[in-house]
């Protein structure tokens, strides 16, 4: 089974390796993001990110997959 991102061997999740990473990424980074802006919900957080010039394009694929996908509840 293919990456729902990509071209590359999914792993779990049907995400590959890398989309999986970044996946596991978000998740972890989102508290210290909560914290740091007060409370931040998970919509805002993706949506920061996306705007970001700095985030990778994994990060990205994964925040607007996520999106799309109204998959605001991450835990």
């Amino acid at each position: 089974m293919k990456c729902k991102l990509c071209h590359r061997e999914a792993v779990d999740e049907g995400l590959c390796e890398y989309h999986l990473l970044a996946l596991k990424n978000l998740k972890e980074a989102y508290p210290r993001w909560e914290e740091a802006y007060g409370g931040m919900e998970w919509e805002e957080y993706l949506k920061r990110l996306l705007e970001l010039e700095e985030t990778g394009e994994w990060v990205k694929d994964v925040a607007r997959m996520l999106l799309d996908q109204k998959s605001y509840l991450h835990r």
